[in-house]
C-alpha cells in the first residue's frame, strides 16, 4: 500500500495477522481491549497480569506519581 507510513504499515499487517488467525490475542484484564501475544508475555512478566499498552502506562504513570508524594 503506498502512501502508508511504517507505523501504519506495520499496524495493518498486525492486523491482518490477528484477523487471519495467526497471531495469538489475549485480553487487557483493566480494559478488556484484545491484546498480542508478545505484550500480554511483557506484561506479566513485568506486572504480573495481561495489561494493554495504554494500561501499562497509565500504571507507570500512577507509580510515578505516587513516588513524587511520598
Amino acid at each position: 500500500n503506498p502512501g502508508l507510513s511504517t507505523s501504519d504499515l506495520f499496524k495493518e499487517t498486525l492486523f491482518k495477522k490477528i484477523s487471519d488467525g495467526e497471531v495469538e490475542t489475549n485480553t487487557c484484564s483493566s480494559c478488556g481491549r484484545k491484546i498480542s501475544n508478545r505484550v500480554a508475555v511483557f506484561s506479566k512478566k513485568h506486572y504480573e497480569k495481561p495489561l494493554c499498552m495504554k494500561c501499562q502506562g497509565i500504571l507507570i504513570n500512577e507509580k510515578e506519581s505516587s513516588n513524587l508524594t511520598n
